[in-house]
């Protein structure tokens, strides 16, 4: 990974404080730490970049918070520490991290339903990145990009960048790869996976959308992430109630099976606006499989979480999708 050469020399972050910050991280992903147990660790990190007066490290806890914050759909919470991240990356020089920052940002307000801010700060996201070489930063904004459009319903916007995220996502993220940076590719290959699948699926290209789900599958089992779990499991389901037949026999045929399994890994690390999303999904397999009053009892459900989380746009699908049951 390479810089621009006329460009100051950035503070680092201590490879040794970024391994005790990621351990943090993956251990509360896979549900090995409690939430509670993490935070205790965060903070105890955070203090003592304080007390050091590195800043950059605070930086990166700040933006550790707002990940699991976002995770667990504190929205506002998560703006307030990826902004705070931001402005201490600025305040010491880390220039090149700020575009992680505007990522991060835009994906919350994408979460928000507020399109027009996320799409700004997605390209202003991979702008930088492009200029700092960072080829991580500009999958994942394009790949995030790319889940705006599914929420917009263009479809094939989407999938013309999700095969540009997909070309960047198949190149190492640092020469030589670490194997922080191989498990991130991972997990946003996994994403930009059920990313497809949901293309393929509105586009009625249904082998297309189960060869996708499976690869999304294959990764989740072996990045052992809750979050990654549910997604891929979720993404299962939704392709399973579509086909007439699973092409692969150890493959459960029952779509709920996985939904239950997505709730689950959900639940487990407290990511309450994708519990809202699967009860949302499995609404629309019950509606699609004739069970239209349970269909609406979990569209229900799922219109109560995103209400309460402040997920506007979920939470007009979810009612607009009750209404149509009824």
């Amino acid at each position: 990974m390479t810089v621009d050469p006329a460009m100051p020399q950035e503070p680092r972050i201590d490879p040794d404080f970024r391994t005790q910050v990621d351990a943090v991280m993956q251990g509360w992903y896979s549900g090995g730490l409690t939430y509670q147990a993490a935070v205790e660790a965060l903070n105890a990190l955070r203090q003592a970049s304080i007390d050091q007066a590195l800043t950059v490290h605070e930086a990166y806890i700040e933006n550790s918070f707002g990940m699991m914050h976002g995770y667990r759909s504190n929205l506002n919470q998560s703006l307030v520490h990826f902004e705070q991240a931001r402005r201490l990356y600025e305040q010491a020089g880390a220039r090149s991290r700020l575009a992680g920052c505007d990522l991060n940002i835009g994906e919350t307000y994408r979460l928000k339903g507020n399109f027009t801010r996320a799409r700004a700060c997605f390209h202003q996201a991979y702008e930088q990145a492009t200029r700092f070489h960072l080829l991580d930063t500009q999958a994942i904004a394009l790949t995030n990009e790319a889940q705006m459009w599914v929420s917009l319903r263009s479809f094939e916007q989407a999938r013309e960048t999700l095969h540009k995220a997909l070309a960047l996502a198949e190149r190492p993220w640092s020469d030589p790869e670490t194997e922080h940076d191989r498990l991130n590719r991972l997990d946003n290959n996994c994403e930009m996976h059920v990313a497809f699948v949901e293309v393929y699926l509105e586009q009625q290209r249904l082998e297309e959308a189960w060869l996708h789900a499976r690869q999304a599958y294959e990764i989740a089992r072996l990045l052992k992430r809750a979050l990654r779990t549910g997604l891929a499991s979720r993404a299962m389901g939704n392709v399973i109630t579509r086909l007439a037949q699973v092409p692969d026999a150890t493959f459960s045929s029952n779509a709920d099976d996985y939904y239950r399994a997505a709730l689950e890994a959900f639940r487990e690390v407290k990511a309450e606006g994708e519990v809202g999303k699967t009860l949302f999904a499995q609404g629309k397999s019950h509606a699609r499989r004739g069970r239209k009053r349970s269909g609406a009892q979990l569209f229900q459900q799922a219109m109560v979480i995103f209400t309460r989380l402040g997920m506007t746009d979920d939470a007009a699908r979810a009612a607009e999708a009750q209404l149509d049951t009824l």
